[in-house]
Order: C-alpha cells, then structure tokens, then sequence
C-alpha cells in the first residue's frame, strides 16, 4: 500500500521560505522516509511501468474537489452497493491512470489524465482502501473511484 502513496505525485510546498515536500503520511520529509527513498517509484512511474492488483468498487459523484471526508464517504457508499467489485490492474504513469478488467477480459475501464485528477487519499478505515477524485469529461462533475488493494504493498 505504500508503494503506491509513494507513486503518486505528492506537492510541494514553501513555508517561511524552506520548500518542504511532504511524505506518503502527509508529514515533513523525514531521513529515511524523504524524496530520496522514492527514486525507485518514481522511475517506475516515468516509465509506465508501476502496476497494482486491485478490485475495483467503481465510482460515485462527489460535491467537493479534495478532502479525506470526502473520500472516505465515497468508499463507504461504494462499499454499501451491491455491485461485485472487479479485479482490475491499475497502471499509474505520468501521464495517467488506466485501470484494465483482469477478471471478464473487457478491456479499459478508465482512463484517467493526471491533471483532471485534484486528490487521493487512503482509507483511514481499511488499510487496503484508497480512492482519487478527478473531474469527469465532458460532465465536468466531480467523481471519486474506488479501490481496494489486492496485496497489503502494493506488490503485483
């Protein structure tokens, strides 16, 4: 599960002049856990080639662009229905996210440019849980996807 906090494009931000990057916790940088542990991801990321198992809960409107709330009561209405979450490949690049059904061969399920994407967030709830909110095409509604991680890392 870490790796693919880790994969995801964390923002910089200045305070009293220092640039502080934030870490997959949403804390300061720290020694071990800094910008330096991420080359690895972040190479995997350039290159298209960061992929995670994951079943699928679909997707719900949301009212708000960000927020962990937010997020977290999406999963919980997504969790609520009775739809069968699908087991799909979600391949993050920097270009965007594509998810691809593994289990009934149906081929591209989103595909998601990086910049319509404003926020993600893990489920504080269930450790396997996260969710992106991302402003959906021609609609230019807001809509929060969810997933659950098939493997606690991340791992494929």
């Amino acid at each position: 599960m870490d790796r693919i906090r880790k994969s995801l494009r964390i923002p910089s931000r200045h305070r009293g002049g220092e640039l502080v990057r934030g870490d997959a916790s949403g804390g300061a940088a720290s020694g071990t856990g800094g910008p330096d542990a991420w080359h690895p991801d972040e190479g995997a990321v350039r290159a298209g080639l960061c992929t995670f198992q994951v079943k699928y809960l679909g997707s719900v409107e949301v009212f708000e662009s960000r927020g962990m709330q937010v997020c977290e009561g999406a999963l919980k209405m997504l969790r609520a229905q009775t739809k069968t979450p699908i087991k799909a490949v979600l391949h993050v690049s920097g270009d965007g996210l594509r998810l691809v059904d593994q289990q009934n061969h149906r081929g591209l399920i989103v595909d998601q440019t990086i910049e319509k994407v404003s926020f993600c967030a893990p489920d504080r709830n269930n450790g396997r849980g996260f969710a992106y909110i991302c402003r959906e095409g021609s609609s230019r509604r807001w809509m929060c996807h969810g997933f659950t991680a098939m493997h606690e890392s991340g791992e494929s």
